[in-house]
């Protein structure tokens, strides 16, 4: 039995429904009855293809075009580093990063932070997740000795992860994603009828075994955020596409859930509560391969449902703009359905691109269908796309997400936006993914990042100290009293005490707009300080003011921390008060940045000791950048004006 420092850490997020009861059950089901069951091989399940699904058609004419002549398919490369050959056998429990094998072990003794045993679980667990399987399957239309590498992977993978008692049977959310993907390399191989019975009997016996786990395991209370959507996806998936007794019985069930959660895990206005714009597009992409797969079992869908996915989608859209996506919130580089070999892939256009085809918006996105898409609506996609006008230009106009908490100001013009973060950490449950970045902004020129979020890095508790950096209030564009975050890190991947945070005023025009946000953080660290900040976009005079304000209440000297990060691809003058930002990309794109205290503040790059000075671009990678510190002390109300200037 294993009860280690995550549980009661954890415990200062629980309520005491999830304290004093869920959570005493599940132990004894984890440690207990599953110990019982863990020698099973099989499940009670039997599956049988459901007869009333009508899936996706797939052309061979799109395979000869596309994926015949892809030279990467035999090739993953984990987060985009890391080189797993296709067709050679794979070690399925080993990190290919750090060349550790995950020993065989009952699940819930398996820690899954202990890197020395178990390497890092993220490159472990992301090789299970089997993105790779349906684009081999359309690759064997063409070339059928792929059905052997199929095969042997399914066998192979069945005998190094025995049921329940290997680290890839030791978390919903994989078992949930691997489970999606394998029912679309069922469903493509049945569609060109080149499915064998061998292939067959193994992935219906990894889904029988995935779906038992799943209906008894399913995360709840403060663990029921994205890893309850894909655990619920992959059951309505299952469901759906496969049908027995059992599943008839819940089918049902497994959809109201899914539904429930759609309505549950995301505000009226269209933003995902965990406030991570990567996560909003991940959990957004379950939900839209939920909705697929019950539509084609020809299961009704309520119309809330299609009105809250094309609320998400519109919100994809607001952060997609001249091609860049600013990522607020954590981000792992996560998917669902992952077309790996595509480097021109990305998440948010595919799922602009799903916008266009099942919904008809109006949105900006790739003329050519990606394999993504293909893959979700198969020659359907082909046909509404070439039916659209695709690389739109169109004009944004400035908009609040009020619950959300996200403000978008454009100046069309001259194609630049900011980005003004009012609203709170994370969600309600554990603001696992959200971080410390109340009144945080970011600004873009000409499709550039120039003021940037710098990103996540890492979520292993061997690189904790980067990890609370990263999500920390001094890897933000924010003010820190007396470099307190904005609320108490709670574990790795959690937050307590959060503040709420208010809007006070927003005010857009075609000339001007502005928008206030307010906290009181600091008065919750007994610092009695407010933080105000107000920015004001003047697209005429191609100006944007951000005005701070400290309000205290006592006369007591405290620190003011001021964080700005920078595109480490800009060149930085730092001249007294100004600064001037040129990028040698475009050599006419300069900006200036004015403010009185900058004279002491200074600029810094890649600080290891006291992380400062980073960016993440991508999961698990850094680099150094510039990033201006302005520390000083005040004993009454103080006011900072920045002025940017661009154009």
């Amino acid at each position: 039995m294993m009860l280690d420092n995550w549980f009661f850490a954890r415990a200062q997020l629980m309520r005491w429904p999830e304290l004093f009861f869920y959570r005493p059950k599940q132990l004894v089901k984890r440690n207990f009855i599953d110990r019982y069951f863990s020698t099973s091989t099989t499940s009670d399940v039997k599956l049988k293809t459901n007869p009333n699904f009508e899936g996706s058609s797939f052309s061979s004419n799109f395979i000869e075009l596309k994926i015949k002549t892809e030279k990467d398919l035999d090739c993953y490369f984990l987060f985009g580093k890391t080189k797993v050959i296709l067709d050679k056998p794979i070690e399925w429990r080993k990190d290919y990063k750090n060349d550790i094998v995950s020993p065989i072990n009952f699940y819930a003794d398996i820690s899954r932070q202990d890197f020395k045993t178990n390497g890092d679980v993220k490159y472990v667990a992301e090789l299970s997740r089997f993105h790779f399987f349906p684009y081999l399957a359309l690759k064997t239309a063409s070339d059928n000795t792929y059905l052997d590498v199929i095969e042997n992977h399914l066998s192979d993978w069945i005998n190094q992860n025995p049921y329940l008692r290997s680290i890839n049977w030791s978390s919903g959310i994989e078992i949930g994603i691997r489970s999606v993907n394998l029912i679309y390399t069922h469903q493509v191989l049945s569609s060109f009828n080149i499915l064998t019975d061998e292939i067959d009997r193994l992935v219906k016996k990894i889904i029988a075994l995935s779906y038992t786990f799943l209906k008894s395991h399913l995360s709840k209370y403060s663990s029921g955020n994205n890893h309850r959507v894909a655990e619920l996806t992959a059951l309505v998936a299952i469901s759906s596409y496969f049908t027995s007794n059992e599943l008839k019985r819940n089918r049902e069930k497994w959809k109201n859930l899914f539904i429930k959660e759609i309505e549950h895990q995301t505000h009226t206005d269209g933003v995902n509560k965990e406030k991570a714009v990567r996560y909003h597009a991940e959990v957004l992409d379950h939900f839209l391969n939920g909705v697929l797969f019950l539509e084609k079992a020809d299961i009704d869908v309520p119309q809330m449902v299609y009105d809250q996915l094309q609320a998400m989608l519109e919100f994809i859209d607001s952060c997609h703009y001249n091609g860049n996506v600013i990522e607020f919130g954590d981000s792992d580089d996560g998917h669902l359905i992952h077309p790996y070999f595509d480097n021109n892939y990305t998440i948010y256009s595919s799922l602009l691109q799903s916008a266009r085809i099942k919904f008809g918006l109006n949105v900006d996105c790739p003329s050519d269908i990606d394999f993504r898409n293909y893959l979700l609506f198969g020659d359907q996609a082909e046909k509404i796309q070439k039916e659209k006008v695709s690389h739109l230009e169109s004009s944004r106009d400035d908009k609040l997400y009020t619950e959300g908490g996200y403000c978008f100001m454009y100046d069309n013009e001259q194609k630049v936006r900011v980005i003004f973060d009012v609203g709170k950490i994370g969600d309600d449950l554990t603001s696992a993914h959200g971080h410390s970045d109340l009144l945080h902004f970011t600004l873009e020129l000409n499709g550039e990042p120039i003021i940037i979020d710098p990103g996540t890095y890492q979520y292993h508790s061997k690189d904790r100290k980067f990890r609370d950096y990263f999500r920390g209030i001094t890897a933000h564009n924010t003010i820190s009293v007396n470099g307190l975050d904005h609320a108490t890190p709670c574990t790795r991947m959690g937050w307590i005490d959060r503040p709420e945070i208010d809007i006070l005023e927003t005010e857009f025009g075609s000339k001007k707009s502005i928008c206030t946000g307010q906290h009181d953080t600091f008065r919750s660290h007994s610092t009695e300080n407010s933080h105000k900040r107000r920015i004001i976009f003047d697209k005429k005079a191609k100006v944007i003011t951000v005005n701070d304000w400290l309000i205290k209440e006592n006369n007591k000297t405290d620190t003011l921390f001021f964080f700005l990060h920078f595109n480490p691809a800009l060149e930085i003058d730092h001249n007294g008060s100004e600064i001037a930002l040129f990028s040698p990309k475009k050599s006419g794109d300069k900006i200036t940045l004015s403010n009185k205290v900058f004279e002491n503040a200074e600029i810094i790059k890649g600080d290891k000791e006291k992380p400062f000075g980073w960016y993440s671009q991508s999961y698990d990678s850094k680099i150094e950048s510039p990033s201006l510190k302005l520390e000083m002390e005040f004993e009454s109300n103080l006011e900072i004006e920045t002025i940017i200037k661009y154009g």
